[in-house]
């Protein structure tokens, strides 16, 4: 797993956010590799997504954190339903990613 070390004495910069909600059957998140990071937080049902070669399972009451510039990608389609926040942001201060074990 991956973590975010970051200096927060400088706040996040917000760019946009919202919600997603599956409306269609066979839907898969598509890749992309953006210039923001993205905060996920999830509502109802499942999405299987990829990121670092590590894949990630978004469900109720979980959150993932998608890297800038990292690609991700979703592996198997959405359960109809399927519901998430989003918000993208950047930060204003150097950070690192560290890998470490899962809790």
């Amino acid at each position: 797993m991956f973590y975010l070390s970051c200096d927060l004495n400088e706040p996040a910069k917000y760019s946009t956010s919202g919600k997603h909600i599956t409306d269609k059957d066979g839907i898969i998140h598509p890749s992309r590799t953006l210039p923001t990071f993205v905060l996920l937080l999830g509502c109802e049902g499942v999405c299987k997504l990829e990121q670092n070669g590590v894949e990630y399972s978004l469900e109720p009451n979980t959150a993932l954190l998608l890297f800038e510039n990292h690609q991700h990608i979703g592996r198997i389609p959405c359960t109809l339903g399927q519901s998430h926040y989003w918000c993208h942001f950047t930060l204003r201060s150097p950070y690192s990613i560290v890998e470490g074990e899962s809790a």
